[in-house]
């Protein structure tokens, strides 16, 4: 994501289509939770919005034409409070910290 948006990069998008692939050829994963996060420069209340955002945008693109049933995904932003790089210095670390992880919350 870009700093302070919440349109998945194009780059991303074949990455998206192989988690949708892996996603649908395991059914036994029951539900899985998309979990959006920023880094921790800027408004907090903010960044939780736009990783809410973030989340709900990768759910629709792993939704979009069936790809994904969505009986089978929640989305949820965590914002700035869990960053993979604590002490983010450089733009490489923040940009680390502006991410989606895809959570496996029940199995069937």
């Amino acid at each position: 994501f870009r700093l302070g948006r919440h349109q998945i990069d194009p780059r991303s998008f074949p990455l998206l289509d192989n988690v949708a692939r892996v996603i649908n050829s395991h059914p036994e994963i029951g539900r899985i939770r998309i979990e959006g996060h920023t880094d921790a420069r800027g408004n907090a209340r903010t960044n939780t919005s736009l990783s809410q955002r973030r989340a709900r945008e990768v759910m629709k693109y792993l939704t979009r034409q069936g790809r994904v049933n969505a009986r089978r995904l929640e989305a949820r932003g965590f914002g700035p409070t869990r960053p993979l790089n604590p002490a983010a210095a450089t733009e490489d670390e923040h940009a680390a910290n502006r991410r989606v992880e895809f959570v496996i919350i029940q199995e069937q």
